[in-house]
């Protein structure tokens, strides 16, 4: 299931001005570490569970454009989480289903299964195929896995600025391991982050070779039932000129959803 390189520094005059009035930059914006920042991500309340529809519209590089339709449902668990997708629409690939199961130990390995209905098989996606893209999106199986990951990488806070009165984050994520950059298909990542509701808002993906590779904007956030909710994604790939929509609709949360739905023998019934 994410640049720009700014500076800390603080002219001198401002220094004197919040000297001069009792005032210091850490009352005004309570340190946190990077890694904390990525938490209290992971930590914002998503609900229990969650159902959606969801459009998806794939645009080439000649602006020709192809329309999906799927499902998705999310369960938080004791252990993490689970997360089920669906695809309902073309008929040519209705039934496609994609499950995952993230675990909060960073221990255990993330688990994921593919279910191909002409196959009438499902099987499990490797970690060697977790940076391989899903059905023709510009979205890998890592990045359909909704359950943030945090503990794959290392992170710093390139910066911290005002944006429209909200305080924003700009974190860099860089895996911890060559394996990990390998199996995830990322160099580095930079996250745009709202600071007053712990939403990422935009990312930039960088390849293994330290090149622009993605984008990834969230353009439209608004609350349901009281849970700040994204109503689209936008993946650009910047070397290819192909993009991905995910246009979220009918979504509700804290439904009890059973735990059968994300059963891997389930995956070809909705």
């Amino acid at each position: 299931m994410k640049s720009k390189n700014c500076s800390f520094a603080i002219p001198l005059f401002c220094l004197m001005i919040l000297m001069h009035c009792g005032a210091s930059l850490a009352a005004s914006k309570p340190q946190v570490t990077a890694r904390e920042v990525m938490e209290r991500v992971k930590a914002r309340d998503r609900g229990d569970d969650m159902t959606a529809d969801i459009k998806v519209i794939l645009t080439n590089r000649h602006g020709e454009k192809r329309s999906r339709e799927m499902k998705t449902w999310r369960k938080d668990m004791e252990w993490g989480t689970k997360t089920r997708l669906l695809i309902t629409a073309p008929p040519e690939i209705a039934g496609v289903g994609l499950l995952s199961w993230t675990y909060d130990d960073e221990d255990r390995d993330d688990l994921q299964w593919l279910y191909i209905p002409a196959l009438k098989k499902v099987r499990m996606i490797t970690s060697s195929e977790k940076g391989d893209y899903f059905m023709g999106t510009d979205f890998t199986y890592d990045d359909m896995d909704e359950d943030l990951s945090i503990n794959d990488y290392d992170y710093k806070i390139l910066e911290v600025y005002e944006q429209d009165g909200k305080t924003m984050y700009r974190v860099e994520s860089i895996p911890k391991t060559e394996q990990t950059a390998r199996k995830l298909g990322y160099g580095r990542i930079i996250h745009e982050i709202r600071g007053d509701i712990w939403m990422i808002v935009h990312s930039r993906m960088f390849d293994r070779k330290d090149r622009p590779l993605k984008h990834l904007d969230i353009p439209h956030i608004n609350k349901i039932n009281d849970i700040w909710t994204p109503n689209m994604l936008i993946m650009v790939n910047e070397q290819t000129s192909h993009s991905t929509v995910f246009e979220f609709s009918n979504l509700q949360y804290n439904s009890r959803l059973k735990d059968e739905l994300f059963d891997r023998n389930y995956l070809d019934r909705e």
